[in-house]
């Protein structure tokens, strides 16, 4: 009698149930979320394209020419709090919108801070007669390299690409006592791609097993510009150096989502999405430091940032064939 009331029952109001918002904090949640990545996911890549010397020296006339090429490890420190809520947002709008036989708990466990890493391969040539450098570096991921990451009812699968020019030129050269101080600005494209999925079945006694699926799409695409200052000086060995780099960046968004459920007497459906877009509406000013140290043609440079606009923390290792 209950199981033959409850289907009436939502046969009824069916269309007063449908023309309801279901999900009416969902759409404001995942762009809560786009807006936090949107602040640090710069911070990674603005890293990938340093070298400890200011000015590396002139390709032409050299000898030798000089370049320097290898790769970069680089990682920022994050507070994923603000992640942790709006999904926690999303898993209560799921489950206010489930019948209530079939209520549930939704789980998603995530470290509070999380070390984001990233990588690039890099190559940084001397200038012609001028006193300037150029750099390039890049790189892309698969979609398989992140994938089926668990998080209890959630998993994660996500991918990237980035790829990045700067130029810089040396006001000071330097010496055996003046230090290398040049100055310069430099562009970078990057694209991330991140799907979260939702399985989790549902019980009742009643009305026996049901099923609640859900895959939401982020990607995101940026274009950071940005300018800096740098000053180094050799001692022996070892490069010294510091920074400064103001930065800016335009992205454009967009997240879909799917919700699903099957063998409930009142099944949910949900498939939209949202676009968003910024221009250059905030700078960002990072301080950079670190020293390499060179034996032969090899070169290995351990660094260090601070986002003094959004109190990120970044490090990164790098590792160069040398001339």
């Amino acid at each position: 009698m209950k199981k033959l009331f409850s289907i009436l029952f939502f046969t009824i109001t069916l269309t007063s149930i449908s023309a309801e918002q279901e999900f009416p904090n969902l759409e404001s949640a995942m762009t809560d979320i786009t807006d936090y990545l949107e602040d640090f996911l710069p911070e990674n890549t603005t890293m990938l394209s340093i070298q400890p010397d200011a000015f590396i020296g002139k390709f032409f006339p050299s000898i030798p020419p000089r370049l320097a090429a290898g790769i970069t490890f680089s990682g920022t420190l994050i507070d994923v709090e603000n992640i942790s809520d709006s999904l926690e947002t999303v898993s209560k709008d799921i489950v206010n919108a489930l019948p209530e036989d079939f209520k549930t708990i939704l789980n998603f466990s995530i470290p509070k801070k999380i070390f984001l890493p990233t990588a690039a391969a890099s190559v940084r040539i001397g200038g012609i007669f001028l006193p300037f450098d150029i750099g390039l570096y890049g790189i892309t991921t698969t979609e398989n390299l992140i994938k089926d990451v668990s998080f209890e009812d959630y998993s994660m699968d996500a991918s990237y690409t980035c790829l990045g020019a700067d130029i810089r030129y040396a006001i000071l050269e330097g010496g055996n006592i003046l230090p290398k101080i040049s100055v310069g600005g430099g562009y970078i494209f990057s694209k991330y791609s991140f799907g979260l999925s939702l399985e989790k079945t549902l019980f009742n006694t009643e009305y026996g097993i049901g099923r609640l699926n859900g895959d939401f799409d982020l990607s995101l695409t940026g274009h950071t510009i940005y300018v800096q200052a740098q000053a180094s000086k050799k001692f022996l060995l070892f490069t010294p150096f510091a920074g400064l780099k103001a930065y800016g960046t335009v992205y454009n968004s967009d997240v879909n989502w799917k919700i699903t459920t099957s063998g409930l007497y009142y099944n949910l459906y949900e498939d939209n999405g949202v676009s968003t877009s910024n221009d250059f509406d905030k700078i960002y000013y990072q301080f950079y430091c670190g020293c390499g140290f060179q034996l032969g043609f090899m070169q290995t440079t351990l660094n260090a940032a601070y986002n003094f606009s959004n109190n990120k923390l970044s490090a990164s290792l790098g590792s160069y064939f040398k001339l």
